[in-house]
């Protein structure tokens, strides 16, 4: 089934007439999985889950390695998709529900010492979200980051 699956749930729902939000293609696809792939590489963060493309592809590239995703989780198929990438990846993803300018700076004060090998941003495209989300995650990374 795959990648497949997810990307099906994100038809099914907008042949239902329910709003969905875009997706990686597949060179950026290609990309992800090459950087995730590096073997240094064992944590990541992401803001944006939507339909859990990246972060599959994530996983699926490196079989060491963890997400972290923040999402506002609004859309129908954030919850299924969630389920089927921790059936295929079982205890390797955490989802962090709620709006990113406000979840990463409280995950970051619980979890003081994560820090994370590669991270990827595509949540909200307005600048002000931009620039939040990229300081608050500036707190999760090293200098190899």
């Amino acid at each position: 089934m795959g990648i497949e699956y997810l990307e099906n749930l994100v038809k099914e729902t907008y042949e239902a007439g329910k709003p969905i939000e875009g997706s990686a293609d597949t060179d950026e696809l290609a990309h992800l999985a090459n950087l995730a792939s590096d073997p240094r590489i064992k944590m990541i963060g992401e803001i944006g889950f939507n339909a859990g493309i990246s972060s599959y592809t994530f996983l699926e590239a490196n079989p060491d390695a963890a997400v972290y995703s923040f999402d506002l989780g609004e859309y129908a198929y954030v919850a299924p998709a969630k389920e089927y990438i921790d059936r295929i990846f079982p205890g390797r993803h955490t989802l962090i529900l709620g709006n990113s300018v406000n979840t990463v700076p409280e995950f970051r004060k619980t979890n003081p010492r994560l820090m994370f090998d590669l991270i990827f941003i595509d949540g909200g495209h307005d600048y002000e979200i931009v620039m939040a989300d990229l300081l608050n995650m500036r707190e999760f990374a090293t200098k190899e980051t």
